[in-house]
């Protein structure tokens, strides 16, 4: 539609705005749950060294389905998936949450558990405006009013990338709600649920070619699959945990 916007490359510019949503985001729960800064600052850095490594497992994984689909004419491509990168980048902070963090912030960052879903809704639902005025990660061909005419195509298209921004813009604010009116860890599994299943769905309705992974799915299909299983193993576990928690009598500090 838009791809560049005045001097800036228009994806490149929505994933910067959407990393600078999340990290107000959570310098603002941060400070009113009261956090401390060098901890807050160490958490950061972080999580952006996660992120540089969620754009290279983007890469890895969409060139990974790319050559599985086809090896004989496989060439890389520039071309990312959100599951990738979110997998790359949770591994690099597990690794350093190992090694590190939870010898020096282990209490800050369980504190500050509740904003991290809606910090990543932000920030891909700028990514996802990003796809629409880039063009890329558009749906199938569709006669209907829905429909919108990319550039060097000759028939409108479902605008799945558009319909996915709004999606996560409206999770994110359901999760922000969650985080700073409740305080609760809740948002984990409301995300992984919600976004598991709307992607899953979603994919049906995507029309450009992103390689294969398992025989009659997608490969964005297959890990929604299982981060809808993990939204309801985290689900059930933390209603477990607070059965228990009220059966010994103890409850939840209340900030």
């Amino acid at each position: 539609m838009c791809p560049r916007l005045w001097i800036f490359d228009s994806y490149s510019l929505f994933i910067f705005l959407g990393l600078v949503i999340a990290i107000l985001l959570f310098e603002w729960f941060g400070h009113v749950i009261k956090v401390r800064r060098l901890d807050l600052s160490i958490i950061e850095i972080v999580a952006l060294l996660s992120v540089a490594a969620g754009f290279a497992g983007g890469l890895l994984f969409q060139n990974i389905y790319d050559y599985l689909s086809d090896p004989n004419s496989y060439v890389w491509s520039n071309k990312m998936t959100f599951f990738g990168g979110l997998i790359c980048a949770l591994l690099l902070f597990a690794t350093v949450y190992a090694v590190y963090l939870r010898k020096t912030v282990k209490a800050t960052l369980k504190a500050m558990l509740p904003i991290v879903p809606g910090c990543l809704a932000s920030a891909h639902a700028c990514g996802r405006l990003g796809c629409f005025l880039a063009g890329c990660c558009y749906g199938v061909p569709t006669d209907s009013w829905i429909g919108i005419k990319f550039p060097g195509m000759e028939q409108p298209v479902i605008p799945t990338n558009l319909l996915e921004a709004i999606f996560l813009f409206l999770l994110a604010l359901v999760l922000v709600y969650l985080a700073f009116k409740k305080k609760t860890n809740l948002t984990i599994p409301v995300y992984l649920l919600s976004y598991g299943l709307w992607r899953f769905v979603i994919e049906f309705f995507r029309g450009d070619e992103r390689g294969s992974f398992i025989p009659g799915i997608s490969p964005s299909q297959f890990w929604s699959i299982l981060l809808f299983l993990s939204g309801l193993a985290v689900l059930v576990w933390m209603l477990i945990t607070s059965r228990r928690n009220r059966n010994r009598g103890t409850y939840p500090q209340q900030r």
